[in-house]
């Protein structure tokens, strides 16, 4: 698909009442662009199923596993299952521009650069710190990866999944993991 490519909303991908509000109706569409962008930074899950019906669940399978993502699940469209390897293998190619290419790269950085909320784990790192992360809600599920860039040039790659847990103490736990991994992975360089 290219950004411009037009997706209609289909009454199976209309998930308006988990996100809140409505971002198109169904039967209209939007740009694979926009698409990407609420997924990806307001975290909307209608758009993420607008996008996600396009790849069939073999094709997903079978990308993943060109990927080397042998952990995951992609079988259930509607309950995906990661784990941290393959998110930590996700980023580490992400933040080295060799997931996809750096022309696919960069674009996607950009976007986790500026994802919300910011309640994990960017909440507790020195103000002005580089984060590109994706978190995941799902009632008594609070999930964050990313990637931290450190004052010292290195980068840092979290992934914290959380389940059957109060959400408010999951969020604190996965702030205060990220800002002890940023301070030992960063110590004696202030």
């Amino acid at each position: 698909m290219s950004p411009n490519d037009q997706i209609t909303l289909i009454p199976d991908a209309d998930a308006h009442d988990e996100d809140g509000y409505t971002i198109v109706s169904v039967g209209d569409s939007l740009p694979v662009s926009t698409l990407l962008e609420k997924m990806i930074v307001d975290s909307n899950n209608t758009a993420g199923l607008m996008l996600l019906f396009q790849v069939r669940a073999t094709r997903m399978k079978q990308i993943a596993a060109d990927l080397g993502f042998t952990g995951s699940d992609f079988s259930d469209t509607y309950n995906f299952q990661v784990t941290p390897t393959d998110l930590d293998l996700y980023f580490s190619r992400l933040a080295d521009l060799k997931l996809m290419g750096a022309k696919y790269d960069q674009p996607l950085l950009d976007l986790l650069s500026r994802s919300l909320p910011r309640d994990r784990i960017p909440a507790m790192l020195p103000e002005g710190t580089h984060v590109a992360n994706k978190t995941g809600n799902l009632g008594g599920v609070i999930n964050d990866a990313g990637i931290i860039w450190l004052p010292n040039g290195n980068r840092l790659i979290v992934s914290v999944l959380t389940h059957h847990v109060d959400e408010d103490a999951a969020r604190q736990f996965i702030a205060e993991l990220s800002l002890a991994a940023y301070n030992y992975y960063n110590k004696g360089q202030n």
